[in-house]
């Protein structure tokens, strides 16, 4: 019987090892589940708030999409479209040269 007793005290060792190694594992599954719990609820939290303040209940939505202002059309066009500037403005000077030519003899 003397040499079961090192072999039961070794088994014991073995058995409170893994005991405590269970013990370690299910209470750190326990940290974690509590911690997803957590962050669901403030998920929950935070689909409500965005279901209760969305931007669309805030702004109007127009019902006819808006025209755009003829005037801004000018805004965009190239210089040399434009009176007074290269070719448009000899088209405007012509005339009246031509006018002052014929009223002068």
């Amino acid at each position: 019987m003397g040499s079961l007793l090192p072999k039961v005290g070794e088994l014991l060792r073995h058995l409170r090892k893994t005991m405590s190694k269970l013990f370690k594992r299910t209470k750190d599954r326990c940290t974690i589940a509590g911690a997803i719990k957590a962050i669901d609820e403030k998920l929950q939290e935070v689909a409500a708030r965005r279901a209760r303040y969305t931007v669309d209940s805030i702004v109007a939505k127009p019902a006819v999409p808006a025209s755009i202002d003829p005037r801004l059309q000018t805004l965009h066009k190239r210089s040399t479209e434009l009176a007074g500037i290269g070719g448009p403005i000899e088209k405007l000077i012509r005339p009246p040269s031509t006018l002052r030519a014929k009223m002068d003899p």
